[in-house]
């Protein structure tokens, strides 16, 4: 098997994913969005988990940092994806393990990714309003210049 076979196996897979989560080709109402949404997500969770690392985890939920013993932690929004290094306690607390949705420590984040059924200006705003949200609630590490 060569790259370009790979390729078209990955590519027929996208086309299947994108067509078990198209409300208009399923024929299905609006009332069933969030959970074309939701399998949106695993599909991506589950296609993103065969290219990393062993060391490295998926899941989903919410970030939690605390700054200061005295002061309440912060917890991000809820996150579509979270990348955790396994190496490093990665997590707090399982609010649901069949849809592997858990709070976890800021210390062990890799990456975070926001998934979008629809990719326009609109959600693109909003997947930066959570990435903003973020950096100001400063659970993630300010950069250093």
């Amino acid at each position: 098997m060569n790259f370009e076979d790979i390729f078209k196996t990955y590519e027929k897979f996208i086309e299947y994913a994108v067509s078990k989560t198209d409300l208009s080709t399923r024929g299905e109402d609006l009332q069933n969005i969030k959970e074309s949404g939701g399998m949106t997500e695993e599909i991506i969770k589950n296609f993103f988990a065969q290219f990393i690392p062993k060391r490295y985890a998926i899941t989903s939920g919410y970030i939690i940092r605390s700054n200061d013993k005295d002061k309440e932690p912060i917890i991000s929004s809820q996150l579509d994806m979270i990348v955790v290094d396994t190496l490093v306690p990665h997590s707090f607390c399982n609010l649901d393990d069949k849809a592997s949705v858990q709070v976890v420590p800021w210390e062990c984040v890799v990456a975070v990714f926001e998934i979008k059924r629809t990719l326009n200006a609109k959600t693109i705003k909003e997947a930066l309003n959570v990435f903003r949200k973020l950096k100001t609630r400063e659970i993630l590490p300010k950069e250093k210049n």
